[in-house]
């Protein structure tokens, strides 16, 4: 009974640990770029790196809900009352293929998703 009880409680942790902050495992834009709606369940908000540790300025709008983080091309959106993230990409004159990461933090789980603009 006592080997049930543990197998069970280790089910359940590691079922619960695989949450993932986001509802998607990247998001890709064309070269016009454009905003896309994402979900995002976090408990710190969302930030932007261009995966060489610079991360993106954020700020808060106490009227609205939304912190915004922008980081050159990329700004994201996060509205932690509704989950929702508007990933916003700007035109892509670079003539080269763009990648920067969404990182959120969900408990002690660091999750990070790829940002692509084609070229």
């Amino acid at each position: 009974m006592k080997n049930k009880i543990i197998a069970i409680a280790l089910a359940i942790f590691a079922l619960s640990s695989c949450q993932k902050a986001f509802n998607v495992s990247s998001v890709r834009f064309s070269k016009e770029g454009g905003t896309q709606t994402i979900e995002a369940v976090t408990y710190d908000g969302v930030s932007i790196n261009d995966g060489n540790a610079n991360y993106g300025k954020s700020e808060y709008d106490e009227t609205t809900g939304l912190t915004k983080t922008t980081l050159d091309w990329l700004s994201v959106e996060y509205n932690r009352a509704t989950n929702e993230c508007n990933v916003i990409a700007s035109k892509n004159d670079s003539g080269k293929k763009r990648t920067y990461y969404l990182e959120a933090m969900y408990g002690d789980l660091k999750t990070s998703i790829p940002v692509i603009q084609d070229k």
